[in-house]
């Protein structure tokens, strides 16, 4: 009976570690980009097809007469895939999480005790169930990139949304200029026309040999930069909106205005004062923000947001 009691004694131990473990702030990272790796995948998925489609067809057939043109229309593409890829990277790695463990007290005005995280929380935090952890200045969890959006990389996801639309809309005009060449005329535009882009009209052409890979691959790509330029504009100017007016999204829904210190403040407070050198090239990294960390939140220890 003594030995069955420590062993269930022991179990319980175990079972509690493991909850703790998955719920108290301790899920490892691995495991977060596992829950996330559609959205990840698909991220990757475009680059790589954009890359080979513009750079290795597209772009060469269309330009193949004139060198100026292809050099041109080479480098721009080139530039914003850069500023997609170096933007995307730092948005996924960049931690955003605060990690300061200390007792239970509320005693610096605005920060409040997190039971999972088992840590006091500074102002315009929250806790996150997906990340496990509380995020500083919180704005939502993005599936894109298997992490919060937090105060150290939003102005990566702003110019992320930013170039992605800019290369997104490049791609549906180049693309549509490179179906219209190769597989028809689009112009006038027309029901056979339409049908010439429509990907499973494209998929049955595919299959019987009346179009190339290539064109199929092209069609369904023209698509989907379609939905992204239009999704990632809205997305762009809502989260521009909020940066200026100094609020998140959770503040824009429950009309918290306190932290809003004019447009141009609030705008430096997440890009910083050499924001066009990041916005120019994602790898000018002179000035990281939040550095150091109490700099950053004693701005907000005179106002009160204990919330989750």
């Amino acid at each position: 009976m003594q030995g069955s009691h420590i062993g269930f004694d022991s179990l319980s131990k175990e079972m509690n570690d493991l909850t703790q473990h998955r719920y108290f702030g301790k899920a490892p990272r691995n495991t977060i980009l596992g829950t996330h790796s559609m959205g990840i995948g698909y991220v990757i998925l475009m680059i790589i097809l954009l890359l080979w489609l513009e750079f290795f067809e597209v772009i060469p057939s269309l330009f193949r007469d004139s060198m100026q043109l292809f050099t041109t229309n080479f480098l721009v593409f080139l530039y914003i895939m850069i500023n997609v890829t170096g933007n995307y990277y730092y948005l996924v790695t960049t931690d955003t999480s605060y990690k300061k463990v200390e007792t239970c007290n509320e005693e610096r005005d605005g920060y409040f005790y997190c039971q999972s995280c088992e840590q006091n929380s500074p102002p315009r935090s929250h806790h996150c169930s997906f990340c496990d952890r509380c995020i500083v200045r919180r704005d939502h969890h993005c599936i894109f990139t298997a992490s919060c959006l937090g105060h150290a990389n939003y102005r990566f996801f702003i110019v992320f949304n930013l170039f992605v639309f800019v290369g997104s809309a490049y791609v549906v005009i180049i693309n549509l200029y490179y179906l219209h060449i190769n597989i028809g005329p689009l112009i006038p535009l027309s029901f056979e026309a339409i049908c010439k882009v429509i990907p499973l009209l494209t998929v049955f052409k595919l299959w019987t040999g009346s179009v190339m890979l290539y064109y199929f691959l092209v069609v369904c790509v023209t698509w989907l930069c379609l939905i992204q330029a239009f999704g990632c504009f809205g997305c762009f100017v809502f989260q521009m909106t909020l940066i200026f007016s100094g609020q998140t999204t959770y503040e824009w829904r429950h009309n918290i205005f306190i932290y809003d210190e004019g447009w141009k403040k609030n705008f430096q407070d997440i890009c910083g004062p050499l924001w066009y050198l990041w916005w120019l090239f994602p790898f000018f990294q002179l000035q990281k923000l939040a550095s150091n960390e109490e700099d950053y939140y004693t701005q907000y220890t005179s106002k009160s947001s204990k919330y989750v």
